[in-house]
């Protein structure tokens, strides 16, 4: 998007301003050019930052998104995987599933192998 700039002596500060004051015309016609070319690159620099600042969050998002869509999966799966171990699941709650399975969890032969296969994985 193009932004046609134009020259705002109100925009100079105090000291600049006199200086403008005692230049020649063609003297604040050059001071006018770059100002404006200065203006115009804070300007595009201010549109690229946003427009970055944009894309990261956008980035960010889309990667929570996949995140939290791989975390549901790999959930729904080991859901299945237990669910196939137990005949009937359905007739048990969420709570009753926590109890066997924290019971099964604690015994020190599954501890151990789990263990070991973390080791391995090392």
């Amino acid at each position: 998007m193009e932004v046609h700039m134009v020259f705002d002596i109100d925009k100079l500060n105090k000291k600049d301003r006199t200086a403008y004051e005692n230049m020649t015309d063609s003297e604040k016609a050059k001071f006018e050019h770059t100002w404006i070319l200065l203006e115009s690159q804070k300007l595009r620099l201010l549109q690229y930052k946003r427009a970055s600042k944009e894309r990261n969050n956008r980035e960010k998002k889309l990667l929570a998104e996949k995140e939290r869509k791989e975390r549901t999966h790999r959930l729904v799966e080991r859901g299945a995987i237990l669910e196939h171990y137990i005949n009937d699941p359905t007739d048990f709650t969420n709570d009753e599933i926590q109890t066997i399975v924290s019971s099964v969890m604690k015994q020190e032969a599954v501890v151990s192998f789990i263990e070991k296969i973390r080791a391995r994985k090392q």
